[in-house]
């Protein structure tokens, strides 16, 4: 087994312990998902929906992990489903399943009809939109009658057209199998991949040209870690093929072409310019430049450590051969060194450039919308001042209506008096009050014993705390009526 293959199978085997039905299920369990379902569309449809719904997950989380077990150097691949015999065979020949999952051929039929998985070839070599739920003429191009007439009899059997309860079940199953074996583009997987790349190229978008220009290598490098976050492979060249198809066909976010992937801001044309070659070459000229200064700087280290050892083992003869070795090293990175920074410098003046062309476009922008505001008839010189004139009489006028307000109030509350109020009497009454009420104050009241002897020591009676009925008139009237009846 080769290298790659051992890798692949390790891969598949370890996302296989992954998935609960397979890790822990029992074998009733394992045989009723990887058995041939056709016939249970009829005969039990929720079971059927079921099955197929969990092949659905189980396919995309193989892919999501870059687990299909496929050869001829394509391991990992994300975005592609190959249905072939080697596929069902390693689930075969995994210690968790041991049975070939004769389901995939009724899951991959009805993931067809609803043009979820879309074959390989015609969603390279379509021109038209790929999304799965669109109507337009496009769309119906994009699925080719050749897509559809291999799923004719799963149509007949939706419109009531078959000949039988389940003709799609009735036909053989090796029939089925090469109605359905193929290569796929899984659609949501697409779809998905798209929108995390262009989440994470908006974080670092600027006006800076080296955030729109890539080659294949610096764009898988660039994006690569974010499309598949879940797989321990990065994506393939056909993983990359696949993404940037939907991008510029489907979203129109790039243009690519075999040497140069540009990303377009909304307005722009789909266009790749000589200008953008241009400045990808010079970036990929800084940047193997800057690759070399980085090596060069090793082999100079290097050689200075052999010159070393050698001298150490009295070997001057070696050392001295790589002394010269190094300083030819260290010649050769210094000029490489003063071409990176001449290359520096032109990227750097491009990319000033390209900041204040930007900038003028904002200023035009900005000036032609501040004219278009300046030309609004209610902004002309004469309506302006008449307009203000229009507004000082209009608060003239209610200065005026409030001062008149204002006197009329004065005058009603003077009105309403019947007679002037001497202030100086009530000055001299409030005195009286005050006086009086001060001498009642000072005036000390009369204790109670006062005046009488002391009584050394002899215990007084009691007093009850309530005293005596006070005597009203009526009560003395009661009292003389009493005397008189005696």
């Amino acid at each position: 087994m080769s290298a790659a293959a051992s890798v692949q199978t390790s891969s598949f085997d370890a996302w296989l312990t992954t998935i609960p039905e397979f890790a822990s299920a029992t074998p009733a369990r394992i045989q009723s998902l990887c058995s041939d379902i056709a016939r249970q569309k009829a005969a039990n449809p929720t079971a059927y929906a079921a099955n197929v719904a969990w092949w659905r997950r189980t396919v995309r989380s193989m892919l999501d992990y870059g687990a299909q077990p496929v050869g001829g150097g394509r391991e990992g691949e994300h975005l592609t489903l190959l249905l072939e015999d080697e596929l069902l065979q390693r689930f075969a020949d995994a210690s968790v399943v041991r049975r070939r999952p004769m389901a995939l051929v009724s899951v991959v039929n009805e993931m067809r009809l609803t043009n979820e998985l879309v074959p390989f070839s015609e969603y390279l070599t379509s021109s038209g939109p790929s999304s799965p739920n669109t109507s337009s003429p496009a769309s119906v191009s994009y699925f080719s009658t050749a897509t559809l007439s291999t799923n004719l009899w799963w149509a007949m059997e939706q419109l009531g057209l078959s000949s039988g309860d389940d003709a799609g079940a009735s036909l053989p199953y090796e029939q089925r199998w090469r109605s359905a074996a193929g290569e796929y583009v899984l659609f949501a997987a697409v779809k998905d991949a798209a929108a995390k790349l262009l989440k994470h190229h908006q974080s670092i978008s600027s006006l800076s040209l080296s955030t729109t220009l890539y080659d294949r290598t610096t764009f898988r490098a660039a994006f690569g870690s974010v499309l598949f976050p879940a797989s321990p492979h990065p994506p393939t060249d056909r993983d990359i093929a696949i993404l940037l198809k939907h991008l510029q066909r489907d979203l129109g976010v790039l243009v690519s072409d075999k040497e140069v992937i540009k990303f377009v801001e909304p307005g722009q044309a789909l266009k790749i310019t000589q200008f953008d070659r241009n400045y990808l070459e010079l970036m990929l000229a800084a940047r193997n430049l800057s690759k070399q200064v980085d090596e060069l700087n090793a082999s100079v280290v290097d050689r200075t450590a052999k010159a070393k050892e050698y001298v150490a083992r009295g070997r001057n003869d070696m050392a001295k051969s790589y002394l010269r070795s190094r300083a030819s090293l260290q010649d050769l990175s210094l000029a490489r060194l003063r071409s990176l920074e001449t290359i520096q410098g032109v990227l750097l003046k491009i990319e000033t450039s390209h900041g204040d062309i930007q900038i003028m476009k904002a200023y035009e922008t900005s000036s032609s919308a501040l004219q278009d505001l300046l030309s609004h008839p209610s902004l002309q010189a004469e309506n302006v001042e008449q307009t203000m004139n229009r507004l000082s009489d209009a608060l003239a006028d209610h200065k005026e209506i409030e001062e008149a307000i204002s006197m009329g109030g004065e005058l009603a509350v003077q009105a309403g008096q019947s007679e002037i109020i001497d202030e100086a009497e009530l000055d001299s009454e409030l005195a009286v009050l005050v006086k009086e009420a001060e001498e009642e104050r000072v005036q000390p009241s009369p204790q109670v014993g006062e005046g009488l002897p002391a009584l050394d020591g002899t215990a007084l009676p009691s007093i009850p705390l309530t005293g005596p009925e006070p005597v009203t008139e009526m009560r003395a009237e009661s009292i003389q009526r009493e005397k008189i009846t005696n």
